[in-house]
C-alpha cells in the first residue's frame, strides 16, 4: 500500500453556520506516514522500504492466535463499529464467513488488550434478506442495535441484538425522508455514526448537509425517519468523494462535530 494522499477533513458541528473544512497540521508535516506499525503495510507490488508506519495502533493477528471462536474469512463490502462493554473494547463486525457475498455480524471481544489468546469471536447476527453491496455500519449501545447502510432498494439493514429479540436476522427498513431532498442513490457511498448525545445515527454522502437516521420505538421494519440536521451558511464540503465516505465518518464527542 503505497502511502496516501492527504486531503483536508471535514469538521460538522450541529449549529447551522459551523460547517468547515480544515487541513490538520499534523496531517501536512507527515503525510507519507500510514496508520500501522513500519513494514506492516501491504507488499504485494514491491517492499517500499520507505514507507514509515505511524503507530497508531498495534497490529493483532487472530488468524495466527489460539483465540476463542472462529473470524471471518473476508471483510470484503464489510463494515464494523466499536463499543465498551462491561469495561471491554468490544468490535461489531459484518463480515463473509466463506466464499458467498452474505454478511454475517460478529461480535469481537478483546479480553485482555496483553493477551490475544483471550480474544473471542462470536456470530450474534444472521444474514437473511439485507443488502450485500458496499455500506456503513453503527452500534447503538442502549437500543442494542447495530445498522448499516445499503443500496438505493435497500437503504438500511439493521440486527436487534437486544435480550428480547426474537431471532438473529437482519432486517430491511426504508426511511421515510421528512425534510425531502435525501439522494438515496448516495446511500451506498454514505459514512454513518451513532451520536450517543441525541441517541440517533448521522448520515453523510458529501457536500453540505448532515442527515439523521431515527429507527421507531418499538424496534420495526416501518417507522424510521431521515431528517436533514444541518442547513451551513458558510464554505462547505464538496460531493467529491469519490468512491465513498462509508467508514471515514465519526462523532467527536469532545468537539460535539461530525469529522470525515
Amino acid at each position: 500500500m503505497m502511502p496516501a494522499v492527504v486531503t483536508p477533513f471535514a469538521f460538522m458541528c450541529r449549529s447551522a453556520a459551523s460547517v468547515s473544512a480544515v487541513s490538520p497540521d499534523w496531517l501536512t508535516t507527515t503525510p507519507s506516514v500510514f496508520g500501522g506499525s513500519t513494514g506492516s503495510h501491504v507488499k504485494r507490488v514491491a517492499p517500499h522500504p520507505e514507507v514509515v508506519g505511524g503507530n497508531m495502533w498495534t497490529n493483532r493477528d487472530v488468524f495466527q492466535a489460539p483465540i476463542t471462536g472462529t473470524p471471518p474469512v473476508s471483510h470484503i463490502n464489510g463494515m464494523t463499529a466499536y463499543a465498551t462493554e462491561n469495561g471491554k473494547d468490544v468490535v461489531y463486525t459484518a463480515a463473509r464467513p466463506g466464499q458467498g457475498t452474505d454478511l454475517t455480524l460478529y461480535r469481537y471481544t478483546i479480553n485482555d488488550i496483553n493477551n490475544i489468546a483471550l480474544d473471542k469471536f462470536e456470530v450474534v447476527g444472521q444474514y437473511w434478506s439485507g443488502p450485500t453491496d458496499q455500506g456503513a455500519g453503527a452500534y447503538d449501545p442502549v437500543r442494542k442495535l447495530f445498522i448499516r447502510t445499503g443500496t438505493q432498494s435497500q437503504p438500511v439493514a439493521y440486527w436487534d441484538l437486544s435480550p428480547t429479540r426474537v431471532d438473529m436476522k437482519d432486517n430491511v427498513a426504508t426511511p421515510v425522508d421528512m425534510s425531502g431532498g435525501f439522494d438515496f442513490s448516495r446511500m451506498r457511498y454514505s459514512g454513518m455514526d451513532f451520536d450517543p448525545t441525541v441517541g440517533v445515527f448521522a448520515l453523510w454522502y458529501g457536500g453540505k448537509d448532515v442527515w439523521m437516521l431515527v429507527p421507531p420505538s418499538p424496534l420495526s421494519t416501518a417507522g424510521w425517519k431521515l431528517q436533514r440536521i444541518s442547513q451551513p451558511l458558510g464554505e462547505t464540503p464538496t460531493m467529491g468523494i469519490d468512491t465513498g465516505v462509508i467508514g471515514k465518518f465519526k462523532y467527536i464527542p469532545n468537539l460535539d462535530a461530525y469529522m470525515a
